[in-house]
């Protein structure tokens, strides 16, 4: 403490030398009064904003340096008093020591670890990734690793850059860069980098598609060496929905009466096709309870709104009638029986078909089958929500038949007609069946039978069975797919 006191009277002493120009200079101006202490080896003078203004370039300010005890023993320290201490560090070691608040603190060093560097551009090739960084201004080193754990990294020292090889082609990677210095490492850096693909050469081709009112079966040929295919309604394969191996899907919740487009490429292990575009529009919107007339034959049916389902209220027609005694056959047309072999019976109940010949020979719960476009056998499901509609399977029957009988001449059950309204508008008539056995054709006026779509075993299916004497309605499981039934169709 006495040598810091002597230096600092020396300094006033000869504060009129250290503030005298430098007799070389061609500055003619007197020395600011108020200016403070230069100490430096070109005689400039200190700057305004300091009382000291210490220059060198080889040398330092040596401050006093003094022991616990000895700091601690200074008597009424000034606010801001700095002092060297050799002992005054948490563990015994030196310490700059400032009397800071009304008590004494060490100044701390300040050691920053580096922040976390930033992604640079990445190289790919089909096996192999060039990965980038950018520097960091106080790193002194980086570590790469395939996985977040700075402990395993690989040092690259002061490289910004590392590259990997011998990768699988077509294939996202993530990786981790950490910045270090000896203060410390930085947050990880997460960096994301796919390999080049190898295209397939062959894109798919597009099909017929089956549009519905609401819906639409997108259609494509199948590509050679493609192990899946991926489709969207934008052209994006890297938001694409992947549709497996399948060369059809079917898109429901679609508005009627428009045009749709959508994009589909095949892909393989290594890359994907070029783009294919499809496009189909959606049956023109129908309003349930107005006719509609099926394009291929030109035949009408009503239809009624029972629920949330639109039924055709006529039996199907369709078809080349074909010999009771014999079955029918997937020949590329469609075949109907009619009872007794007229064909006016065709027109007034309409066709009996076998369960195969009813569903085209693509046993699908649900499938179009001889419906019209846009429309589809109806499920047992759509059966049981049909009857739950109508009150139960007690009452159900009554409120589907139509009214009158064919001994009064207003109708086409016999009597009783039991509990029929025809209250939902179904306009059940009794077309009776064919049967595999002799006689062949039976039940007319007895009985009304309805396919659906739902298969419960290799012989049998399920359907709907309403009768003349009964106002309720059976849902039968194991009707033979031999008989020949009538059909009645649901909207998509």
């Amino acid at each position: 403490m006495k040598r810091l006191s002597i230096f600092i009277v020396i300094l006033f002493l000869q504060s009129a030398s250290l503030f005298a120009q430098n007799p070389d200079s061609t500055d003619s101006s007197t020395p600011d009064p108020s200016a403070g202490v230069a100490i430096n080896i070109d005689d400039s003078y200190p700057d305004l904003s300091a009382i000291l203004d210490v220059d060198f370039l080889n040398k330092g300010f040596l401050i006093t340096v003094i022991n616990f005890e000895q700091r601690n023993a200074i008597v009424n320290p000034a606010e801001g008093l700095i002092v060297g201490c050799l002992d005054c560090d948490p563990l015994g070691g030196p310490a700059l020591s400032i009397y800071s608040s009304g008590k004494w603190q060490n100044i701390e060093p300040v050691c920053t670890s580096p922040k976390t560097p930033t992604a640079g551009i990445h190289n790919s090739t089909t096996s192999a990734i060039h990965w980038h960084w950018n520097p960091v201004p106080i790193a002194t080193g980086y570590k790469w690793n395939e996985i977040n754990d700075y402990a395993t990294a690989t040092d690259v020292l002061t490289g910004t850059d590392f590259i990997e090889i011998g990768l699988p082609c077509w294939t996202l990677f993530t990786r981790y860069v950490w910045a270090y210095n000896d203060c410390g490492e930085s947050l990880p850096l997460t960096m994301t980098q796919s390999t080049a693909q190898i295209p397939l050469t062959q894109a798919p081709t597009e099909g017929t598609h089956s549009p519905g009112f609401n819906q639409v079966v997108w259609v494509w040929a199948p590509v050679f060496e493609a192990t899946g295919y991926a489709i969207n309604s934008i052209d994006d394969f890297s938001t694409a929905t992947d549709v497996g191996t399948a060369t059809s899907t079917v898109e429901t919740g679609l508005g009627c009466g428009t045009d749709y487009t959508r994009y589909i490429w095949a892909y393989h292990g290594c890359g994907h096709s070029d783009v294919t575009i499809l496009q189909e529009s959606t049956l023109d919107c129908l309003l349930c309870g107005t006719q509609i007339t099926d394009e291929r034959d030109g035949q009408v049916y009503p239809t009624v709104l029972i629920g949330s389902q639109c039924w055709t209220a006529k039996n199907m027609n369709i078809g080349t009638i074909t010999d009771g005694s014999l079955d029918q056959i997937d020949e590329g047309i469609i075949e109907k029986y009619c009872y007794d072999n007229s064909e006016s019976n065709c027109n007034e109940y309409g066709g009996l078909y076998q369960w195969e010949e009813a569903m085209q020979y693509l046993p699908t719960t649900g499938g179009q089958g001889i419906c019209p476009t846009g429309w589809h056998i109806p499920t047992d499901a759509e059966y049981i929500l049909l009857r739950t509609f109508l009150g139960g399977r007690s009452v159900a029957g009554g409120k589907m038949k139509s009214e009158g009988t064919i001994q009064a001449n207003s109708g086409k059950w016999y009597e009783p007609n039991t509990e029929a309204t025809n209250s939902s508008g179904f306009t059940a008539h009794p077309g009776g069946a064919r049967h595999p056995d002799y006689p062949i054709f039976r039940l007319l006026h007895d009985n009304a039978f309805f396919w659906s779509s739902t298969e419960s075993s290799p012989e049998g299916a399920m359907g709907g069975w309403l009768q003349y004497d009964a106002g309720s309605i059976s849902l039968h499981h194991s009707l033979l797919k031999e008989s020949g039934f009538s059909v009645r169709c649901v909207r998509d």
